[in-house]
């Protein structure tokens, strides 16, 4: 039997070689796939799929569904566009979406543990404005109004077509700026532009490296809410990212030296054994 209980699976890859093995079934190299098969069904949520095009990060989605035949299915839909990452019960679903990386939510009311009603209601109580379509059996209107009024998004019924489910996440995302990417963020004097990855200071351009910006650009769309180190580096570099958590604070200080000459360096505070918080210092 193959040890994957610490393997990354790129979903993308194993497809391709899980339609190589229906096509040529037989020989050593078929078991091994069809081995692979067998045991990565079983928990879906290690799927997780990752995209980097032109070092850029993809947008991120988490998926909460305990429906595993569906789930699978949504994971390979849409993990050639977005990088995604599954849960299959309503702990694991709220442990994941409190982590406060992910551009989209996609939420099954029904879940064993926690419904996603309750998700919800949990995390937009951690301020966390993440936008949340739910996916559901349920079509009455009772549970579209529920859904809707405690901060969801959209509502999707299942079944449903491919097509509409991901032109119901591109106007998710449009709505809330990450698709496009080309909308401009401001925190006091300093202002980050999408599309273009460009600062400016005071009206002054800066230059940044991509990872500089993600970071500058995450804390300043958390400000005032407190960052664990882990939540900025599984958001900036990625679960499967060969560099090790400590590059967060390389990372935090080079922004800080970048921003000394216009004073904002102090705003970027160390929350001591925890990460850190982008908040106006008070003298």
């Amino acid at each position: 039997m193959l040890d994957l209980a610490n393997a990354h699976i790129k979903a993308t890859i194993f497809e391709s070689a899980w339609q190589w093995h229906n096509m040529h079934p037989g020989g050593y190299l078929s078991s091994i796939i069809s081995e692979l098969h067998k045991q990565i069904t079983v928990p879906r949520y290690t799927l997780i799929c990752y995209h980097i095009k032109n070092g850029v990060r993809i947008l991120r989605i988490l998926i909460v569904e305990d429906n595993e035949a569906l789930l699978e299915s949504m994971h390979l839909m849409l993990c050639e566009e977005y990088e995604t990452q599954c849960a299959t019960d309503g702990e694991e679903g709220l442990f994941l979406a409190l982590q406060n990386i992910y551009d989209a939510i996609l939420l099954d009311v029904m879940l064993p543990g926690i419904d996603g009603f309750e998700i919800l209601r949990r995390i937009r109580s951690e301020r966390i404005t993440t936008p949340v379509l739910f996916i559901t059996a349920k079509d009455g209107l009772e549970d579209r109004v529920t859904g809707l009024e405690i901060g969801g998004d959209d509502y999707i019924v299942k079944p449903f077509q491919v097509p509409e489910l991901k032109a119901r996440i591109r106007a998710l995302l449009r709505r809330s700026g990450n698709l496009t990417m080309d909308h401009m963020i401001r925190y006091k004097g300093i202002e980050l532009f999408g599309k273009e990855q460009e600062i400016k200071v005071e009206g002054t351009p800066e230059r940044l490296t991509i990872k500089q910006y993600e970071l500058l650009e995450y804390l300043i769309q958390n400000n005032g809410k407190i960052l664990t180190k882990e939540q900025i580096y599984d958001r900036v570099w990625g679960f499967d990212s060969d560099t090790t958590i400590t590059i967060v604070e390389v990372y935090i200080h080079q922004i800080r030296k970048k921003l000394e000459k216009y004073g904002y360096y102090k705003d970027i505070q160390n929350i001591r054994g925890i990460g850190y918080m982008l908040k106006e210092v008070r003298e």
